[in-house]
């Protein structure tokens, strides 16, 4: 292994902290990684919990620019990653995973995430299995404390996974956050060392502080998962964490969804991944709503004034044609806009506060997916100003958020047909 030069940054924007135990190869791949698809504003943190001597003198010969710290003894994740943070310089922190090779442009859609709003205290990536398909698009927290990883094993660049939204906590397989933010809650909770839940507590913890986790799907990460540990291990450290973690949040965890069956069950996977919103829209429209051609221009100011009117609301586009340009889709995406079909809709019967219908004339090809959405959701006609709009959302329980008073103007425009 030759050495690894890292960059030396007086003034590093992020600290990237990198716990060890074993595993070595993965070590090097996930440091090469970083060095080979980060920009040079970092400085990297490792601190390593007792490998293998020989390893642990590799690791301190051949890396340069790298701050270490070496433990006799396995003193957990949670704990170590605590230590890196507090030896950090940047207002940032990335907890990485020894098993984590991130890609290129990673930390930009990160940063870019993480600064669109104050009160944003963490980021998570879209990550991925070795073999490509998905591992984890955000996770899901059911009312029980079991988690799930959304789309594990699924094709990654569904529409379903490429959307910006808040989740309840996401793994710290790779998870960026406030430097601030994350010394204001303690860090990582000691409680479950050395591991498992950790990740899951500190962004509950950061909730209740008034912070949000997002999760941000243009950022990849392939994780190897659990390469650096012994299955048998993490499961009974999981056992021993799942009743430390619901005593503790009990509270919280109250009236969510309940746990699916182990064969699944989209219906209370919907339900627990749009809990942290404050109101679920449908918009359910004949064209494509963009101002590309062949497109619906007035739907597309629609769009994007319910982006920055409904931020935290989980706004959904049933459209019944397909985007006339691949760039279409992916500007309503990184809107934070979910693109889903008619089987998908079909399936959440009770799921959504308001549906707004835009230049469907019945009958139309939605019509039995609407019927089925009909008794649970205030069905509001094409809207022709902006506070006819906003007057139905707020009927149907969804506030607005973040009214842009320059708006009006626009979204009267986008409501005519």
């Amino acid at each position: 292994m030759s050495k690894l030069v890292f960059p030396r940054v007086d003034r590093p924007e992020v600290s990237i902290s990198v716990v060890t135990h074993g595993a070595e190869p993965w070590v090097w791949r996930t440091l090469e990684a970083v060095l080979d698809h980060t920009e040079p504003v970092y400085e990297v943190i490792l601190v390593d919990n007792a490998s293998p001597r020989g390893m642990a003198r590799r690791l301190q010969s051949d890396l340069e620019n790298v701050r270490t710290v070496f433990h006799e003894k396995n003193r957990g994740f949670g704990p170590a990653s605590n230590e890196a943070a507090g030896l950090a310089r940047a207002p940032l922190l990335a907890f990485l995973n020894s098993d984590a090779l991130v890609h290129e442009g990673w930390f930009t859609f990160l940063r870019e995430r993480i600064e669109s709003a104050p009160d944003v205290a963490a980021v998570a990536p879209r990550l991925l299995n070795l073999d490509g398909t998905l591992q984890e698009a955000g996770a899901l927290l059911y009312g029980d404390g079991y988690t799930q990883f959304v789309g594990f094993g699924d094709e990654p660049d569904r529409p379903a996974y490429r959307f910006p939204r808040e989740v309840d906590y996401a793994s710290a397989a790779c998870l960026l956050a406030r430097a601030r933010a994350f010394a204001e809650v303690g860090g990582f909770s000691a409680r479950y060392a050395p591991a498992y839940y950790e990740d899951v507590d500190l962004c509950l913890e950061l909730r209740r502080r008034g912070y949000r986790t997002l999760y941000e799907p243009r950022a990849l990460v392939t994780h190897a998962r659990g390469a650096s540990g012994d299955p048998e291990l993490a499961r009974n450290l999981w056992l021993r964490n799942h009743p430390i973690f619901t005593a503790l949040w009990k509270d919280s965890l109250t009236g969510r969804p309940a746990h699916p069956p182990e064969e699944g069950n989209p219906r209370l996977a919907d339900a627990s991944r749009d809990a942290p919103t404050t109101g679920r829209i449908l918009l359910a429209t004949r064209r494509f709503p963009t101002s590309s051609a062949g497109g619906d221009a007035k739907g597309a100011a629609l769009v994007r004034w319910l982006a920055r009117a409904y931020p935290w609301s989980r706004r959904t586009l049933l459209s019944a044609s397909p985007p006339p340009a691949p760039e279409a889709a992916e500007e309503l995406l990184n809107q934070g806009w979910e693109i889903a079909d008619a089987d998908t809709v079909a399936r959440r019967a009770l799921h959504y506060d308001a549906v707004i219908l835009r230049e469907l004339d019945s009958p139309h090809a939605f019509d039995a997916v609407l019927d089925t959405l009909a008794d649970g959701a205030a069905m509001i006609p094409d809207p022709r100003v902006p506070d006819d709009l906003v007057s139905a959302l707020a009927a149907a329980g969804v506030p607005a958020e973040t009214l842009d008073p320059a708006s009006p103007g626009t979204v009267e425009a986008a409501a005519r047909r």
